[in-house]
């Protein structure tokens, strides 16, 4: 094979890889931030966002502005869970080659069929059949739960022990109005402010192609119990009831800064009655270290 014909074909394949990485990433046009207001209640509704993600979507840091926007409206009323799953979250040879998928991660993945990257869940609701949410969408869903009168409240605590890496969590809540059906209970942990290499195509958010110190934020690293939580309590449940205290004892993995650290826990509808499967009535977040 000559000289000529070698570079032909290089120049196809990499052309190939390019449209392949594309094909299941998608484009996020500015501008990314919305004129929303927002005031947070006394009793409020906490959202959690489940974003996937991956350090190899081109499209994710503008993904990540909106994200960051939106917390600055939202604070801490907006709960965001970054899960590195997929395609685009695999690894390959350096600097790509740290890991953030994690089996939790990977079940949501596959149970909400997720193929283009980056999208999201919005306290997993179901519209009509639709959980995933395209990034321009994100503000209108979110606010609109924000907004609603919440079920049920929760209240959360963390208690770690530094010399052990342990944390003692300890969940319980009460009821606000009537809860039919059965409901999970989901505790996980994540991490912010991982500076590590991010692929990028919009010369806004940083270098092209490739932003060697981003800062990855709202980092899935585990659950607690288990990658669907645990069964919680079954309604009928009244206004005023009070709900289960849960406890566990987790340890904390030595490469995660604890002073980075979060513990998000949920609650999430785990019966399939109305089309209200998975749907997250009410959740809490702590920092592992305050």
């Amino acid at each position: 094979m000559d000289k000529k014909t070698q570079i032909i074909i290089i120049v196809f394949l990499l052309s190939a890889l390019t449209t392949f990485l594309l094909s299941g990433c998608d484009q996020i046009e500015p501008p990314y931030k919305e004129n929303i207001t927002y005031e947070s209640k006394d009793t409020v509704r906490n959202v959690v966002l489940e974003e996937f993600t991956g350090h190899l979507c081109v499209n994710c840091p503008s993904a990540g502005a909106v994200l960051h926007n939106m917390k600055d409206i939202y604070g801490e009323n907006l709960i965001v869970i970054s899960v590195h799953a997929g395609f685009f979250a695999q690894t390959q040879s350096a600097p790509y080659d740290y890991d953030f998928t994690t089996a939790a991660g990977e079940a949501l993945d596959n149970e909400f069929g997720v193929q283009s990257y980056p999208i999201g869940l919005v306290s997993r609701i179901n519209n009509n059949g639709q959980y995933k949410y395209n990034v321009s969408e994100w503000n209108f869903y979110v606010d609109s739960l924000i907004n609603a009168s919440p079920a049920a409240l929760l209240e959360l605590s963390a208690d770690y022990n530094n010399s052990s890496r342990e944390v003692d969590i300890d969940v319980s809540g009460s009821v606000l109005s009537q809860l039919d059906g059965d409901y999970n209970l989901s505790v996980v942990i994540t991490e912010d402010s991982i500076v590590k290499p991010q692929k990028n195509n919009d010369p806004q958010m940083g270098p092209t192609p490739d932003i060697m110190d981003y800062v990855h934020n709202h980092v899935l690293r585990g659950s607690v119990n288990g990658n669907w939580g645990d069964n919680y309590f079954s309604g009928p449940k009244d206004s005023l009831d009070i709900l289960p205290q849960k406890q566990y004892t987790y340890t904390i993995d030595n490469e995660w800064r604890a002073e980075h650290c979060n513990v998000i826990a949920f609650v999430y509808r785990s019966d399939d009655n109305n089309g209200n499967e998975y749907e997250i009535i009410q959740a809490a977040k702590v920092k592992l270290i305050p």
